[in-house]
Order: structure tokens, then sequence, then C-alpha cells
């Protein structure tokens, strides 16, 4: 009871209009240490003294440090936020998806995108990824993926379009009116959006698919790549990678007819012989594609980009990726034969039975007329002269006749 009081009356002195801006500093950093220190507590104390705080509006209080001027008190909101959520996530994801909720997730996206100079190490990234875990139980997970969809992903997307320099006019139109310019945005930030895209395209493949499709998403991505800091392009290269392990068919012929390789190609090609991460990123992209044996990313690749990725054959991977590409065709060049082949047996076949009929046909024709011969034969004998007969047939000069003792008698 007495605990449930001073709760009570620490959120009382947050929240009244009277406490000054000093004082609630205080109070804010106060709360930080009170929910550090509940660590050293039981686990069912521990997630009975978070849901009371939560009861007592402990998540409005963090709403309204985190539009806050002052950083470190923003960071301080982001502590207790996390200590919240390693202690029980559904308590901030139940406040989330309620309407008076719902401005906290937009605070955390901007928060994520505010530069905290020296003191950024970006709890905004974790918390969020934590929310939008596809994986984590309860009610409240799918509601707050759709919020962060519809009035946020654009909203990260508009930040690396307009820091990169030369994005078409189609590509660095904000998604939303109330988008803020971002051409000072620090590569920090750029990072940790590249890393949250990726964290969505594996946690939520169907939705980040229809953004790909409708959005052109992955083509404002690889506008990094025409940054001049090596760690932001290797960060498009390895989100093109996490987009192509979903082996999704339609994506990978998406991305030949975009010819979204191609910045990424050019900007290895720029880096030339020198071994860096870059580098790295780049084999391990084409690496991936070969092992896999995506058919459609390794013809697309080696054809269109041959005759620039042909000066690094010495390299292991590209090498590989040429061999692989050949016994493709060598293997498509085989199945077609195989079906010529067939088709050839069975006109060959189809043709040696027409023939063998017609050869039967002509083979009864021959037994009928040899059948027929001997009655013939007979019937041409009579007009022949005895002599002819004798000459020609042995047989009838052999068989008792009367055609001698005729002869005889008229002899006589």
């Amino acid at each position: 009871k007495e605990d449930s009081t001073f709760i009570q009356e620490l959120f009382s002195r947050l929240r009244s209009s009277g406490t000054s801006a000093d004082s609630r500093k205080n109070l804010v950093y106060f709360l930080l240490e009170f929910c550090t220190l509940s660590k050293s507590l039981q686990t069912v104390q521990q997630h009975r003294l978070f849901r009371d705080l939560a009861n007592e509006g402990l998540f409005d209080i963090i709403s309204d440090i985190l539009q806050s001027e002052d950083k470190r008190l923003m960071l301080a909101g982001t502590d207790i936020l996390v200590l919240s959520l390693n202690q029980d996530p559904n308590l901030l994801r139940s406040y989330v998806v309620r309407p008076e909720g719902n401005q906290l997730l937009g605070h955390l996206v901007q928060g994520m995108l505010t530069d905290f100079g020296e003191d950024m190490h970006c709890q905004f990234l974790e918390i969020l990824r934590t929310l939008l875990d596809a994986y984590s139980s309860g009610s409240q997970r799918d509601a707050i993926i759709e919020i962060f969809y519809e009035r946020h992903l654009g909203q990260l997307i508009d930040v690396i379009t307009s820091s990169c320099s030369g994005a078409s006019d189609s590509l660095a139109k904000p998604a939303a009116s109330d988008s803020v310019e971002h051409s000072n945005t620090t590569p920090e930030i750029l990072l940790n959006i590249c890393e949250l895209l990726c964290f969505c395209v594996l946690h939520h493949p169907y939705r980040m698919k229809c953004y790909f499709l409708l959005s052109n998403l992955m083509d404002k991505v690889l506008l990094l790549t025409r940054r001049k800091e090596k760690h932001l392009v290797v960060s498009a290269v390895r989100f093109i990678r996490t987009v192509i392990s979903r082996n999704d068919e339609s994506l990978n012929n998406y991305i030949a007819k975009r010819n979204l390789f191609k910045p990424i190609v050019d900007a290895f090609v720029a880096n030339g012989d020198r071994y860096n991460l870059l580098n790295s990123a780049v084999l391990d992209l084409f690496e991936f594609i070969r092992k896999e044996n995506l058919k459609p990313l390794l013809k697309y690749l080696v054809e269109s980009f041959w005759c620039q990725l042909g000066k690094f054959e010495s390299l292991a991977s590209i090498h590989s990726l040429k061999v692989k590409y050949e016994q493709s065709l060598e293997s498509t060049g085989t199945k077609s034969v195989v079906n010529v082949d067939s088709r050839k047996h069975v006109e060959e076949r189809a043709l040696e039975k027409e023939e063998e009929d017609y050869f039967n046909e002509d083979s009864d024709e021959e037994d009928a007329a040899s059948a027929s011969a001997p009655s013939t034969q007979r019937v041409q004998a009579h007009p022949s002269s005895s002599s002819e007969s004798s000459a020609t047939s042995p047989t009838l000069s052999s068989r008792p006749g009367g055609l001698v003792d005729y002869d005889d008698d008229e002899d006589d």
C-alpha cells in the first residue's frame, strides 16, 4: 500500500503544471534510477511494479518526455522504456494500440531520426524492433505493424531520398506532407534506418513486398550508393542481399527488370582492387546468387555486367559466377537437345512404322501373286511343242504318258 501511494504521488507531481522544468527533469531521472534498481527484485515483484507504473500513466509521461528539446531527457525516457520492455513487452504494446498511445509510436520513429551527437546509441531502434517483432505473442502485434506501415515507413524512406544528392524527382518526392528536410541527416541515422528496413524484410515479407512493388522502395534505398561514406554504400548492398535471401522469384525478376544491380556493380567497379567492407559485401551478394542458383539474377548479372566484372575474373567469386552461368546455359542446351532428340526419335519411329506397313502390303501382294503363278504356268504349257517341253521341262519327260505310245501307233 505504501509503494502504491508513493507511485501515485510521484506521477501526480510529474503531471502537475505547477512543477518546474528543472524539478520535472529531476523527477524523470529519479524515475529512471528507481526502475533500474528494480532489477534487484524478484521477477514476480518486477512484473507487478511495472504493471503498477503502467496503470499510473508511465507511458503517457514517456510520450511527453520524447517531445522534449532536452536530448538527455529523451534518452532517459527511452532507457525507462527499455527496462519496461525487458520485463513485459505487452505492457507497451497494449498502450501503443490505443488511440491515445498511437502518438508514442510516432515519437519513437521521430526519435530515431534525431541526431544525439556523441550520446547517440539509438535505443529507439531497439524499441521499434521489439514492438514490430512478428514472432512475438499478443493480440496487439498486428495492429502495431499496421500502424507503422500506414503512418511511419514512408517517413523513413523520405529521409533516405532527401539525404542523397542526385535523386530523381519521382524518387525524392516525400510520401507525406508533414515530412521535414533531412539534407544534413547523419550517416548513423541512415544506418539505423537500413537496419530497421532489413529487420522488416525478414519479419514482414509480404507487407514489404507490396511496398517494394508499389513504392519503389529498393530503388530509393539504393540511392545510398551515391553517398561518399563507404559504410552507407555497404548498408544498401546488405539490404538488397537481405531481400534476395527471401528467394522470392517475383522480387528477383523485379530486380532484374528494374536493373537494380547497376548502382551496386558501379560501386564495386569504382572501388577497384581495394579489399574492404564494400568489396566483401558485393562478393558475398554474388556468392549467394551463385550458391542458391538464382537463375534469373545469375543470367541478368552476367549478361548485363560482364563487360565490367570481367576485369575482376581473377577473384574466385567472380570466376565461379561466370562458370555457374555457363553451366546453366549448358544445362538449358542439354534439355533442349534432349527434347529435340526425343521428338526426332518419335518422328523416325513413325516413319519406320509407315515403311513397315508399306512393305507388309507389298509382301501380301507378292504372296498372292506366287499362289496364282503355278496355274498360269500350266495354262501356258499346252501350246508348247513336245521338243520344247522335253527341253525345258524334265518333269514332263519323266512322267509316263501316252504321247510316245500314240506316235508308235501312228507309225504302224
